[in-house]
């Protein structure tokens, strides 16, 4: 008992000890009568005498603090530096502004030059020199600030540099230099999109050329995890390609179908038995992916993508978003549902409602049949297109195999689920039917492959040869031999 009384007892004073050094720690920025600047700590004594005409308390202990600028190109009413909590010069007070990034302790000075010029550089906690005040222009690649690099500008010429180190990790020698947040990993590693002597390329950013500088332009090179992968959209020589990516090499070009988009790439049908309003619609303003290109190089699209509005069964994929004037449906997601009307359909999705504390569903858009073109009744009020039509491709799909749609669950399920059936496919002629589960291809589970397309490269293969499929049907196993042939759907 008495070792429990002492126990408290001394957690008891630990508390309060704790709680007489936070209050010891709490300061107050004020101004003295005579309107100078400050900081005293909790018991009124001073920290920072007030002898500044301003003082800003940041984060970590340290005081951006002013006084009336010598600097004449600075078109602030004061000069400012850094000092920390025991009054000591961090930053002297000689910059026209300074930002603190807490996340890696760094301040980001700017220096005027001149009235219409400025320099910016970085510093570290202890005021030490990390990025000189040398560049014309620096700009965070983050919307949240998250990776420790910076895009700069010098001379005219464009380069990436690394705030931690001051490395630059592309020169400063490009015209332009464009790297997508979503194109890079926690530091700042990816791909970047650049110019130079009026041709456009890919680096990745440790400077590394990955695309030849040899086009008219290129839209948004997408990556996955900083890696470029898939194909992207680009311009050579008057004529539209695609470049096309696989694990962060490139491969070359192709040429671009009408419909393409380097942003929303059509969706996979959700039935190869199309249902009514099932397909891809098109803003009737961009046609085709060259219009929406020439729309977006004239900046009246965010993003090279050809407006559209896929609808699969209960599914719609959209690319709302992209309009440069659509600023209030920049968060729209990019999968919606689609509910089916008589003469048309509605796009719906689910919004968190504060009050009802539950996700609420709200129709968005409903698209009316009109002749050949599907009219958007909400549109125009959210400054989209209201006409809409179906794009047709050029001919039906086809291609070598059994003719089913199919979906991975979790990679580490031992199945793939069946979703459709092509009637009067080689698959529906051998008994699968939508619901049914593969286990095995060719005698090896499928658990063994990391894609779906994986799966699917593996399930297809030239007209007249064989698969045998190993299924779960109605809770039973079958196994089953299919002859692949020409699967046909529009």
């Amino acid at each position: 008992m008495n070792f429990i009384k002492a126990f408290v007892l001394l957690v008891s004073i630990f508390c309060m000890t704790a709680e007489a050094a936070i209050k010891r720690d709490r300061v107050t920025v004020s101004a003295d009568k005579t309107g100078l600047w400050g900081v005293e700590d909790a018991k009124g004594i001073s920290v920072i005498p007030h002898q500044y005409t301003y003082a800003q308390e940041l984060e970590d202990g340290y005081f951006i603090v002013g006084q009336p600028t010598k600097n004449k190109a600075n078109t602030q009413p004061n000069d400012y530096g850094v000092l920390d909590s025991q009054n000591k010069e961090i930053l002297p007070i000689k910059y026209s502004g300074i930002d603190y990034d807490k996340d890696f302790k760094r301040f980001k000075v700017r220096l005027d030059v001149s009235e219409s010029s400025s320099k910016y550089g970085f510093f570290d906690e202890r005021g030490k020199v990390v990025i000189p005040v040398i560049y014309d222009y620096m700009e965070r690649i983050s919307n949240i600030g998250d990776e420790p690099v910076n895009i700069v500008k010098k001379g005219g010429k464009f380069g990436y540099i690394n705030l931690l180190s001051g490395k630059l990790m592309i020169p400063v020698e490009y015209d332009s230099l464009s790297i997508d947040s979503l194109n890079t990993d926690p530091q700042g590693n990816g791909i970047a999109v650049a110019s130079r002597n009026n041709k456009y390329g890919v680096l990745s950013t440790n400077g590394a050329v990955v695309v030849p500088f040899e086009f008219d332009a290129i839209g948004e090179v997408k990556s996955l995890d900083g890696i470029a992968s898939g194909t992207s959209l680009a311009e050579k020589d008057g004529k539209l390609v695609v470049l096309r990516f696989d694990k962060g090499r490139y491969l070359g070009t192709s040429e671009a179908p009408n419909i393409y988009s380097s942003r929303f790439a059509p969706h996979p049908v959700a039935s190869i038995n199309l249902k009514p309003f099932d397909g891809l619609y098109a803003a009737e303003d961009y046609p085709s992916m060259k219009s929406a290109w020439d729309a977006w190089k004239s900046n009246q699209l965010r993003w090279v993508a050809m407006p559209s509005i896929q609808i699969n069964g209960d599914l719609a994929y959209v690319a709302f978003g992209q309009f440069s004037a659509a600023d209030r449906l920049g968060f729209l997601p990019n999968e919606m549902s689609a509910t089916k009307q008589k003469n048309g359909f509605t796009i719906t999705a689910d919004f968190y409602d504060e009050n009802k504390k539950k996700n609420v569903k709200t129709n968005l858009f409903s698209f009316t049949q009109s002749g050949d073109v599907m009219l958007c009744n909400e549109c125009e009020n959210s400054n989209l297109p209201v006409r809409w039509r179906l794009v047709k491709g050029d001919k039906p799909q086809e291609f070598a195999g059994i003719g089913i749609v199919i979906k991975k669950l979790l990679p580490s399920e031992e199945a793939i689920l069946v979703q459709d059936v092509l009637a009067n496919g080689p698959a529906a002629k051998a008994g699968l039917k939508a619901g049914d589960y593969i286990v095995g291809i060719d005698g090896v589970p499928v658990n063994k492959y990391e894609t779906i397309d994986d799966v699917t490269k593996v399930i297809r293969g030239p007209v007249g040869t064989k698969v045998k499929l190993r299924y779960i049907h109605g809770g039973r196993f079958y196994e089953t031999v299919i002859e692949r042939g020409l699967v046909k759907y529009n």
